[in-house]
């Protein structure tokens, strides 16, 4: 599934936004405006992860059932740090906000993988198949239908006991023929 990689990138930009928050954010000018410019990659990238989720999340409860769980409370969360990076607040609420994230990302990617689970265990219905008999097989047949005819014409001397076990059995192999 797609989960797994979303996650990964989600684990990233986390990891650079503890790295951006544990930096001073006092300095001169051009730091200020390096830290800028790194904060709007994150933010953008955050889009991008947000957006793929999105995508996701229509993909898969397109029949109403929501399967991955609720995605649309990462989604929610993830538009909240889009803001928070945009407008440059670094604050302990986008860390747990992040790992909160991660957390429920890990939560799709079990359910993702359970639910594929699941399928590969749906049976499959077994299909008709017509029955040909190959020409050598049916020549066969006619044969042995010859002989059970020699048979019926030929009544064999038997006791009357017999004769009706005889004629049971020829009978049969009529029915199966």
């Amino acid at each position: 599934g797609k989960i797994p990689s979303l996650k990964q990138m989600q684990q990233q930009l986390s990891d650079k936004i503890s790295e951006m928050s544990k930096m001073p954010g006092k300095g001169e000018a051009g730091s200020q405006a390096g830290q800028s410019k790194k904060l709007a990659e994150m933010a953008a990238k955050q889009q991008a992860i947000r957006q793929a989720l999105e995508k996701l999340n229509q993909s898969e409860n397109k029949d109403g059932q929501g399967s991955l769980g609720e995605l649309q409370e990462i989604i929610d969360q993830m538009e909240q740090n889009e803001a928070d990076l945009v407008n440059k607040r670094l604050t302990q609420d986008l860390i747990n906000r992040q790992k909160d994230i991660l957390t429920r990302l890990l939560e799709a990617e079990t359910a993702e993988r359970e639910r594929d689970e699941k399928e590969e265990r749906e049976s499959i219905t077994a299909r008709q198949y017509n029955n040909v008999v190959p020409p050598s097989l049916e020549e066969y047949i006619k044969k042995q239908k010859g002989s059970v005819e020699l048979y019926k014409k030929i009544p064999p001397k038997l006791k009357p006991f017999y004769r009706v076990i005889s004629e049971k059995y020829v009978q049969n192999i009529f029915k199966i023929n």
